[in-house]
């Protein structure tokens, strides 16, 4: 008996090993796009409105050092429509930061560590590739802690699971920005293919509701939100037996 005991646990504590193996690891990161991108920004500001619409917040670079500075050129931008290693350096130094972005000489390879800044949204995508994979790593480590110690049922631990996931995915769509004409164009296709009626998707089978909405889009997660016992599960199937009524 203890022999088959024995054998049996063998490939939960290999599978456990190789686990703790995979957390000894360094998470992902990107180093070289993270000082070309910031250099990016500093010999090219005219492209930190292209780089916000996809790097969330300094939290997004792996090295501390990368982010204080990103949070400092954002905020010089933001105050003199404008950023140069010179404006850099003081901000840096009045705010007793220059030591923790790495000093003086730091800034300066930044700035030459990239000849312009044409690839600096590319650097900004791959950056946040790396910071989404780190926070889903974070994530999946909150998981594991939680189905071996929570004492919550299952499908409460799997809801809060899905949760965390959901989170990082919400993320990655709001900072898949698009320009304006490229979503004017699609508005107006929608219309002609409507043949020019208000109503461009599937209809709920609520007038007001499809008035606001122009009906149900493709690719959209429709949320209804409110208090308990306000009738969101009625609404609900009301509109998907109009919907597939339709």
């Amino acid at each position: 008996m203890s022999s088959t005991t024995r054998t049996n646990s063998e490939p939960g504590r290999e599978s456990g090993s190789r686990l703790a193996r995979l957390f000894e690891h360094l998470p992902p990161q990107a180093p070289e796009a993270e000082v070309s991108l910031l250099g990016s920004m500093v010999i090219e500001p005219s492209v930190i409105g292209d780089i916000l619409s996809v790097i969330r917040s300094a939290e997004d670079f792996h090295r501390p050092a990368n982010g204080v500075i990103f949070k400092e050129i954002i905020d010089l931008y933001d105050r003199h429509a404008s950023v140069d290693i010179v404006q850099l350096e003081q901000r840096l130094d009045d705010g007793g930061k220059l030591d923790e972005a790495g000093g003086l000489e730091y800034l300066v390879d930044l700035v030459e560590s990239v000849p312009s800044a044409a690839n600096a949204v590319h650097y900004a995508r791959i950056v946040r590739e790396k910071a989404v994979i780190r926070q889903l790593i974070i994530a999946v480590g909150e998981i594991l802690h939680e189905a071996h110690h929570s004492t919550e049922d299952a499908q409460q631990v799997l809801g809060n699971a899905e949760s965390r996931i959901f989170r990082i995915a919400q993320e990655i769509d709001r900072s898949q920005a698009e320009p304006l004409g490229t979503l004017i164009d699609r508005a107006l296709q929608a219309l002609e293919q409507s043949g020019g009626q208000p109503l461009t998707g599937l209809s709920t089978g609520f007038h007001d509701l499809d008035e606001v909405t122009c009906g149900l889009q493709k690719g959209e997660m429709i949320i209804i939100a409110a208090r308990p016992s306000m009738g969101k599960t009625s609404l609900a199937l009301n509109v998907a037996e109009n919907v597939s009524a339709s």
